[in-house]
């Protein structure tokens, strides 16, 4: 179905058949597939003729008749075109062909006799005609939506010759038939290559991509020119893993092809950036090597307008000390994709090692002006413009920059070492040595990459190199495959070797957190914080810390002094502010970030999960949709994307994404357990659910799934009951408003009451749910009698429920449940008002010796209900006791838990006060359908 609606519909012009489908009958022979083909070359070419231009509107209507030779229709709209334009030779002469095709057609017949101005003769009579000149290969073409759709009156230049009588015509002598005429090589060709192409895309529909390439070559190859077959082949190789060579057959477009390209240059787009990250990745792996070197050119020529890939091969060349090449590959990444100051820092260093030093600081200059004054990326920028600065014997310039800024706290060794120098340098400026210089140390250009998405920073050099930076690459490998305990023993090591390193103890705080040693954890963010002072990161996150540890007034503290550094992210500023519970101020830094662009370079995920935890779930989805169109949505999150879809009441996305979690999690490569699964098709099931019935038999009792059916029944009774309900607005973000019909009686009457037929009452209501997370159900419904002893009345009434446990488990064969519900209503024309409550509490226990969906549940029970309707001194009743329910869940598929269950309950209950009907055994029978 993928391809079918990519690349038949998107290339074919569904849109366009469909407006056109009643407007043009091609005939009972032409199948689905063949008017795709054709209704966009008859669309233009009617929509030229009707411009005047001769060159296009014959050019359309030849194709057309190339890829149907022997449709009636399509010829006579090529004679048509033909005769419009002065051709009326060519014109017979195809009229003349189809009707040897085509023998005793009297559209064709009476369409010669028309264009040759004498009467029609009989079918038969038609004279031999020469064949039509063969036309040129011509390719399927895409859609292009036309200004004048077929059957629009187009201007005759020539009139039409009466027609003879049918006498005259009679006594005509016809002339004996002649053969049909072969096909053309042109026709045959196209022909073969539908059949082809037909072959490919049932092969792609049944899974089997590898056949299907085999089919698509074939078709391409007979048709060249098409566009379709191109895209089908395209799609076909992407599916088989064979990007390289759909890169390849997707760019092999000959210019003679027709119609837009749109869709096969957006999923050679798609295509070109998955070869580039593989190229990204290689030259990870590579290291410092030539291998490294070309693969990251290869991933520059996948993807020229992706700034990782520009960095990482800049940082390459300066590796390898290719300092032209470097200043060139910068210099072209520029042109490409605009101002980007990580690499005019990146082109100055390369520069200033040319003895370039003016270029170089312009470089460095533009690159501080066009950095965020709070991010990280402008102090790295500022300490590198101060190396450059005492590399070229400029001190003063080297201390100005270092003094004008305020600089994360955490960073004071880097910064504090830079100021020594320059100011030793700047001395020495005074005396006949001057001030002397030192070599600039290089920029480090750091890559990273997963699913398909690349991300590259340039940070400043160090001098003496890093002693930690081995370990801490090691740990932060380790805690990316979720290996705590190395990562913990390896951000050890780095923070022992490089204690002022605030990232390496922020990764080994991290790593405590995620093995749950918070105690640890938060010693070590308290002893950064004593060593080095109030690092905005590390105490945001010692804040985290606090906050689950419970000691919510220290973790405000720490929220508070985080937020005062102006050092923190979008994120960590967003994080602080909900953490104080200061939920609009984060919502606004968000909005805020989101308008200015602010967002605009990070992942797609990223931008995602932010927007989850200020609340903003249209920004998070629509992210979450955008990650998803590029293939970089990851399996991990599916389920995210869901619930935020769910929320904002758009059940059809959240739906179609906990089918993907499903499906994932089946292939092995989402790992939930089945519980979670369970999970994923329960809310399936619910986001569905477009109605349902009900059914009830209770013996002293009320029905705890919902609004009750026979409400008030408390007394000594047996009665049952029938619903059907209907959700006319579907399940929305849990906010329900649902129509219900259903009938009531009374089968037993302990106090000899009416029962039977008599009883039998109609009900016609509706009800609704205000609250998404709230089970508050409100309700106004019609009591319509239909036996004798039933009355007519509006009832009014409110329930609330709510439950714990009661949904089947299968992650665990005993589980703690516990439900409560409570109901109060009021019958207007009696004056009757009542009010119930029950609640329930025991462990549930599947009885997987049974059956799997089958689960009993013993529970102790509370129960109490006032009725006005009861004599005075009964109308209170208060009741406790023991129970046992048995439900069997059924109903249900791969994607949707069970929908429907049977539920038996007994009671046995003890008055505690008010009248005997709050004692004795309690029995109920329901269906939930």
């Amino acid at each position: 179905m993928t391809f079918k609606l990519t690349v038949l519909a998107l290339s074919l012009g569904l849109s366009v058949v469909a407006a056109n489908a009643q407007t043009l009958d091609l005939g009972p022979d032409s199948t689905g597939y063949q008017r795709f083909l054709l209704y966009p070359h008859l669309e233009r070419g009617f929509d030229a003729m009707a411009r005047g231009d001769r060159s296009i509107a014959l050019s359309e209507f030849e194709q057309a008749h190339v890829l149907a030779p022997d449709n009636p229709v399509v010829t006579m709209h090529l004679a048509q075109a033909y005769r419009r334009f002065g051709e009326p030779a060519r014109a017979q002469a195809v009229l003349r062909e189809q009707l040897n095709r085509n023998p005793g057609n009297k559209r064709l017949t009476q369409a010669l006799a028309d264009l040759r101005g004498a009467t029609p003769k009989p079918e038969h009579a038609a004279a031999p005609a020469p064949a039509t000149a063969p036309l040129p290969e011509t390719a399927l073409t895409p859609p292009a939506t036309p200004s004048q759709r077929p059957g629009h009156a187009v201007a005759q230049t020539e009139p039409s010759a009466q027609p003879l009588s049918r006498a005259e015509r009679a006594s005509r002598q016809s002339p004996p038939i002649r053969k049909t005429r072969p096909l053309t090589a042109a026709a045959k060709r196209a022909n073969a290559a539908y059949a082809f192409a037909d072959k490919a895309y049932k092969a792609s529909a049944r899974g089997e991509h590898a056949a299907a390439v085999v089919s698509a070559r074939a078709a391409l190859r007979l048709v060249p020119q098409s566009i379709p077959y191109r895209s089908l082949l395209v799609y076909e190789l992407s599916e088989t893993g064979e990007l390289e060579e759909a890169d390849a057959v997707a760019s092999q477009v000959p210019p003679q092809a027709i119609g837009s390209t749109d869709e096969l240059t957006a999923r050679q787009k798609m295509i070109r950036q998955h070869i580039a990250f593989k190229y990204f990745d290689l030259a990870n792996q590579a290291g410092q090597s030539d291998e490294a070197l070309q693969a990251s050119r290869k991933g520059v020529e996948y993807a020229p307008d992706l700034l990782a890939h520009r960095l990482q091969l800049v940082g390459l060349l300066m590796q390898a000390q290719q300092w032209p090449q470097a200043v060139q590959s910068a210099t072209d990444a520029l042109d490409a994709l605009g101002s980007q100051p990580a690499l005019r820092v990146l082109r100055a260093y390369a520069l200033q090692r040319q003895g370039q030093r003016t270029l170089a600081e312009a470089d460095l200059d533009s690159a501080l002006e066009g950095s965020d004054p709070k991010a990280g990326d402008q102090q790295n920028f500022r300490l590198m413009a101060a190396d450059a600065a005492l590399a070229a014997g400029e001190p003063r310039k080297a201390l100005n920059l270092l003094e004008s800024q305020r600089f994360v706290q955490g960073s004071e060794q880097s910064v504090a070492s830079r100021r020594k120098l320059a100011f030793r340098a700047y001395m020495r400026s005074a005396t006949a040595n001057g001030a002397g210089s030192q070599a600039w140390l290089m920029p480090k250009v750091i890559c990273v990459g997963k699913d398909f998405s690349a991300w590259c920073e340039v940070w400043p050099g160090e001098n003496p190199p890093d002693p930690g930076y081995a370990a801490a690459d090691e740990a932060y490998k380790a805690y990316g495959a979720r290996n705590h305990e190395v990562a913990i023993a390896k951000a050890r090591q780095a923070v022992q070797l490089s204690p002022a390193n605030a990232p390496y103890r922020l990764l080994l705080v991290n790593a405590l957190m995620a093995s749950g040693r918070l105690d640890l954890a938060d010693n070590q963010a308290s002893e950064f914080v004593d060593t080095y002072g109030k690092e905005g990161e590390m105490l945001a996150l010692r804040s985290r810390i606090r906050q689950r540890l419970g000691q919510s007034a220290l973790a405000a503290a720490d929220a508070e002094s985080a937020l005062q550094t102006g050092s923190l992210s979008v994120a960590g500023e967003a994080g602080m502010l909900l953490l104080l519970e200061r939920k609009q101020e984060a919502r606004e830094r968000f909005d805020t970030a989101l308008h200015d662009g602010d967002l605009a370079d990070q992942p797609e995920l990223d931008t995602a999960y932010l927007a989850v935890q200020v609340g903003a779930d249209d920004a998070a989805l629509t992210a979450f949709n955008r990650a998803s169109s590029t293939e970089s949505l990851p399996d991990t999150a599916l389920q995210d994307a869901a619930y935020a879809a769910g929320r904002l009441g758009r059940n059809e996305e959240s739906v179609s994404y906990f089918k993907r979690a499903i499906d994932a999690a089946d292939a092995g490569q989402l790992p939930l357990t089945p519980q979670e699964v369970f999970n994923a098709r329960r809310s399936v099931a619910d986001r569905t659910r477009k109605g349902g019935v009900y059914g009830s038999l209770t013996y002293r009792g009320i029905s705890t799934s919902g609004l009750s059916l026979n409400p008030g029944a408390t007394n000594s009774t047996l009665q049952t009951g029938l619903e059907a309900y209907w959700r006319p607005l579907g399940y929305g973000d849990g906010r329900l408003v649902e129509l219900y019909g259903g009938l009531l009686g009374t089968l037993y009457s302990k106090e000899k009451g009416p029962v039977g037929a008599s009883t039998v009452q109609g009900t016609l209501g509706a009800r609704v749910k205000p609250l998404a997370q709230a089970n508050l159900v409100l309700a106004l419904e019609r009591r319509l009698a239909i036996g004798s002893q039933a009355q007519t009345d509006w009832l009014a009434r409110v329930g609330y429920s709510w439950d714990k446990g009661l949904d089947l488990r299968v992650d665990t064969p005993a589980w703690w449940s516990a439900q409560v519900y409570a109901e109060a209503g009021r019958f207007i024309k009696a004056k009757q008002n009542y009010a119930t409550f029950e609640a329930q509490a025991g462990r549930s226990f599947r009885l997987d010796d049974i059956h799997p969906k089958l689960v009993v549940f013993p529970h102790v029970v509370f129960g109490a209900d006032r009725n006005t309707g009861y004599l005075p001194g009964k109308q209170q009743a208060v009741g406790a006791g023991v129970g046992v329910n048995m439900r069997y869940w059924f109903n249900e598929d791969k994607y949707t838990a069970p929908r429907s269950y049977w539920d038996a309950s007994l009671q046995y209950r003890a008055r505690i006060s008010g009248d005997d009907r709050a004692k004795g055994i309690f029995f109920r029978l329901t269906l939930a359908y």
